[in-house]
């Protein structure tokens, strides 16, 4: 029997990434603790952008909305060549609709950490400070890990130390993580840009021209600069260094006592060279310091019991602004998973796998079921992570390390070519779906994600693995005290208020909120869409709520089940939905207004469809209710299987050549070609054999 654990997860490193794994812990209820070797968090703004999917899921915590009131929209981006702007990305007239939160929003990361810091409270859990871990030592049934109280003062230097026993330890700490180092099998490949970069955070003057709602770029030469804003009054710059350029920063003896540090004055006359006239002076500089950018990704995001998230599995360009946002999404991805397989690993399988209950077989299995549902963190996020430093990376080699030979060809693709690129919606939308990170899927990356047979055809049908796309959804809530104030009053205002009911019934009595909002929290979610008109057919709906309960009954993980109906509000319906939104309203269903999610999901004209949404807020599984039996199929090895990697075809072992198929056959008809000419003259010709005659008639 293996010792007591003094904790389940204990977390290493507490910022943005650390603490949103913290957040998804405290929610599934699994026991954690959080240390950080800094004795407070660091002041400096660092991360500038939360993208949309990081707003979706933060707000599965219920309080993203006073986070959009700590920053400010971000509407798209501007591209300035030799001081005049080349061309611009606009992001706010795309008509985004599936998302609550259409556009990144631009916040400082002290916002960020103070935003979780309070939503950690609320689950009266804290980050201990300055605490270091060292002597990681995994073994198969948990890790021992040294935590050291450091000294919190400068002038102080007691520290005491002492040895506790998790079952996993969570890397979160950085490019330098202890965590991956104590691991054997994790190596972080990569390199280092060749360049150097300064950065600043300081004001700009309140007559500068410069907008204040996106991202600009200005290119002169080789010459790099980057503006974001940080808040009303204050911007970030970043601009590139190369040694032996002309954009040189670094201050003299007489420019500052610090000889070689980087300069304000300096670096704002570089300012104004690179910007257009009218941009301002910057002043009051916060912070400024000299960087170096790395593109590096881990080999594997876990080992054994010892994962890792954030920076400590992969660093890239700071372009687009994804870096701190891939870090919260692997923490989303990583801390359901955590809470299951510490439940498989404490409790087995449960009742609902009596014959594997209370048994040793039991336990190995649940164990490797554990240990098989961890390894799809690696399998989902992983290629998450490679794809990120691939887009990062070359967009930043196209923008900010083009060698000079190439410069006047990027400058005239960034004047001629972009805006012609970026005019159509279309393209700007594909563009948005991988900088919002509302595109990101783990399609067939795993044995846990999946769809029946039946949804609409060509690719749109939401599948397995992808986002749950949002859009409103109504529900019914009672308005007694509304009337119960009405009974008060004089008749006169009674009768306008009961002709102002009759005017907006249904308006009144419905509540707006979200698919994304419903499914929030710890448990995975049925989604059971009815067919049109069968909210009003009581055996339809019983059957619906006999498809939650065998879901419910085959699903190892706790389901819950919410109801959607269709609902019709033209006028020319309007007898028939304001039946059906009786019954809605008596049931407790959620309303669907004409239908709208239903297309986006995919599900065929006329039938109900279900999907199982995970506590991540991805598709487990969805199809037609038709169907329900290839759910449960799906169910009998969800989250409990030995190996949950894809089984693939021999296509899928082909896929990474596949661009080479038409070279291959080309290759194949050459020889065919070869072989035959070569039959043939060996059947007839000269006597040599050599060649080929036609046969006299």
């Amino acid at each position: 029997m293996a010792a007591p654990f003094d904790v389940d997860v204990l977390i290493v490193g507490a910022g943005p990434v650390g603490t949103a794994l913290a957040l998804e812990l405290a929610l599934h209820g699994v026991s954690f603790r959080i240390v950080d070797r800094l004795a407070e968090r660091n002041d400096k703004s660092r991360s500038l952008v939360v993208q949309p999917r990081t707003l979706e899921l933060l707000s599965r915590h219920g309080a993203a909305d006073a986070m959009m009131a700590r920053g400010r929209i971000l509407a798209g981006g501007s591209a300035y060549v030799d001081g005049r702007l080349a061309s611009r990305l606009d992001l706010d007239d795309l008509g985004t609709t599936d998302t609550e939160f259409p556009l990144p929003l631009n916040v400082s990361q002290v916002e960020t950490e103070r935003f979780l810091d309070e939503c950690l409270a609320r689950h009266g859990a804290r980050v201990e400070r300055p605490v270091a871990a060292s002597d990681i030592v995994q073994d198969a049934a948990g890790v021992t890990v040294t935590l050291t109280h450091l000294a919190a003062a400068a002038a102080a230097t007691t520290t005491t130390a002492s040895t506790i026993r998790a079952r996993y330890v969570v890397g979160c700490d950085g490019a330098h993580s202890a965590v991956r180092h104590a691991s054997a099998a994790m190596r972080f490949p990569g390199a280092a840009y060749p360049q150097g970069f300064v950065l600043c955070d300081a004001r700009l003057s309140e007559g500068s021209n410069l907008p204040r709602d996106r991202l600009l770029l200005f290119l002169a030469g080789t010459d790099l600069l980057a503006v974001l804003p940080i808040d009303g009054e204050h911007v970030r710059v970043v601009a590139s260094e190369r040694a032996g350029s002309s954009s040189s920063f670094s201050s003299s003896s007489s420019d500052n006592d610090d000889a070689g540090a980087p300069s304000l004055g300096r670096l704002q006359a570089h300012f104004a060279r690179m910007t257009p006239p009218g941009s301002g002076h910057l002043r009051d500089a916060a912070w400024l310091a000299r960087f170096r950018l790395h593109r590096r990704i881990v080999t594997r995001y876990r080992d054994g019991r010892l994962l890792v998230a954030g920076d400590a599995a992969h660093i890239h360009s700071p372009a687009g602004g994804q870096g701190m946002n891939a870090g919260i999404q692997d923490a989303v991805n990583l801390g359901w998973k955590l809470a299951a397989a510490v439940a498989l690993e404490s409790s087995g399988f449960g009742p609902k796998r009596p014959g594997l209950f209370s048994s040793e077989a039991a336990a190995a299995a649940a164990a490797a079921a554990a240990s098989a549902l961890l390894d799809t963190y690696d399998l989902e996020r992983r290629p998450v992570g490679e794809d990120l430093i691939r887009g990062t990376d070359r967009l930043f080699a196209f923008l900010g390390a083009t060698p000079a030979w190439l410069v006047p060809l990027r400058d005239a693709a960034i004047r001629h070519v972009v805006p012609r690129a970026v005019r159509g919606a279309d393209r700007r939308r594909r563009f948005f779906s991988f900088l919002s990170n509302l595109g990101i899927s783990y399609r067939g990356r795993t044995r846990y994600v999946g769809e029946a047979p039946g949804l609409a055809a060509g690719g749109r049908a939401l599948q397995g693995g992808d986002r749950l796309v949002d859009g409103r959804v109504w529900a019914w809530e009672e308005e007694e005290e509304e009337v119960e104030e009405d009974r008060g009053r004089g008749q006169g205002a009674a009768q306008q208020q009961q002709q102002k009911q009759q005017q907006q019934q249904q308006q009144k009595q419905l509540r707006q909120t979200s698919l994304q909002r419903v499914c929030a929290g710890r448990k995975h979610h049925l989604l059971l869409f009815a067919a049109p008109g069968d909210e009003s057919d009581e055996d339809k709906r019983d059957a619906l709520r006999r498809a939650a309960e065998a879901v419910a009954d085959a699903c190892w993980a706790e389901v819950e089940a919410h109801y959607v109906a269709t609902i019709a509000v033209s006028a020319a319906s309007a007898a028939a939905a304001a039946a059906a939104a009786e019954v809605v309203r008596r049931a407790r269903w959620y309303a669907d207004l004409e239908g709208t999610l239903r297309g986006k999901l995919g599900f065929p004209p006329g039938e109900a469809g279900y999907v199982l949404v995970r506590p991540d807020g991805y598709v487990a599984h969805v199809g037609p209710l038709a169907r329900l039996d290839a759910l449960l199929g799906f169910l009998e090895g969800y989250l409990v299987l030995a190996d949950a990697r894809p089984v693939r075809s021999w296509w899928a072992w082909l896929a990474p050549v596949a661009p080479m198929a038409p070279v291959a056959w080309a290759a194949v008809a050459l020889v065919a070609v070869k072989m035959l000419a070569a039959r043939l003259g060996r059947g007839g010709g000269d006597e040599g054999g050599r060649g080929w005659t036609r046969p006299a008639s």
